[in-house]
Formats: structure tokens, sequence, C-alpha cells
């Protein structure tokens, strides 16, 4: 996994992602890596029910876990850190193999999750991709005014609901747009 430029995430350029990601994934091979793609739309329904990120960040690691080891045989997986220690721990209650999720802190230290990180930035960089294509728009990832300003045109377009299905409804950027242009963003939760 080294060899094929596995290493800290934060150090990969954006142009050299999706090919570090695709040759990872090849070298893996199709069973030993699966992805939980949650668009901004399932998120911030899902984020209704679950009602907050680490819970959903726990459904996310727990439902790759399973589908994985359903594939191959492993006791031991490191993850990044984020919330309770035993948050993962509860969404595997009644899995039929036994499991021992160990949350770290600078995970990505580890080869394995530092392919994984990989892997879901590529994943997202795509859904990027497609979202902009499809409404031949400029959206890029991040929490600033200017990523805002990027939405607004798709607003001025569609309407303002149209922010359930490109952000996450809950951060404080959706907040801040609200405000700063006057809008009036309904949550998907009071949506007809």
């Amino acid at each position: 996994l080294k060899e094929l430029g596995t290493k800290d995430l934060r150090i990969i350029k954006d142009e050299m992602l999706q090919e570090t990601a695709e040759n990872i994934k090849k070298a893996l091979g199709e069973n030993a890596y699966t992805i939980f793609r949650l668009t901004p739309e399932e998120y911030n329904s899902r984020h209704v029910e679950y009602k907050n990120i680490h819970n959903l960040l726990g459904l996310g690691h727990s439902t790759v876990i399973k589908e994985l080891m359903s594939r191959v045989e492993c006791e031991d997986v490191f993850t990044e850190r984020f919330g309770k220690d035993n948050i993962i721990q509860d969404f595997l209650k009644g899995f039929e193999k036994p499991v021992k999720v160990k949350q770290v802190i600078r995970s990505d230290r580890f080869a394995a999750v530092a392919a994984a990180s990989i892997i879901a930035r590529a994943e997202i960089a795509k859904w990027f991709e497609e979202i902009n294509a499809k409404y031949n728009s400029e959206l890029t990832k991040g929490a600033s005014m200017n990523v805002a300003q990027h939405a607004l045109p798709l607003i001025e377009e569609h309407s303002p609901a149209i922010i359930n299905e490109i952000a996450k409804m809950h951060f404080k950027t959706t907040r801040k747009l609200e405000k700063r242009f006057g809008l009036t963003i309904i949550p998907r939760e009071q949506q007809d």
C-alpha cells in the first residue's frame, strides 16, 4: 500500500487523489474494500434519525466493518478516533462475528486506514464532480462563505430547497448562507 502512494491524506494533491484511490482499489481487489456513500440528501435524512454526526460515523463504520468481515477473516479493526470509545461497537451488537474495534488518534499512520481515507476522499470528490455536472455548477468542499457563494446560483435557479440535496443542513455554512442572503431554507424534516 505504501508503494502505491498510501500516506497521510493531507499531503496527497487533489489531482493525484483519484489515481491513487484507483491504484489502491486495484491492488486490494474487490473483496478487500467497500464504500458506504451518503449523499448530503441521505445524510440530512439520517441526521434527523440519528441526531448527531458521531452516530452517523458509527453507523457508516459499522456497516463497512460488517460488509468486509463477511468477506475476509479479521478480528481487529482500527479506525480514526471520534466520539465515545464504544460507538462503533454499539452498532455492531448482534453481529455474528467477534470484532474488536480500536479507535486511535491519527490512525492514518496505519497503511490500511490511510488507504480507506484516500478511497473515501476520492468518493467525495467523485460526488462533487457528479453534482457539478448535473447542475453545471462549481460547488466545492469546505465550510466557508466562498463555498456558500457557489451554492447561491443553484438556489436562485431552483429554490432554497435544493440545499438539502447539495449541503448538510445542520452545518454552520448553511445557516450563514440563510442569514447572509436572506434565505429561508426549510430543514428536510419540515418539508412536505
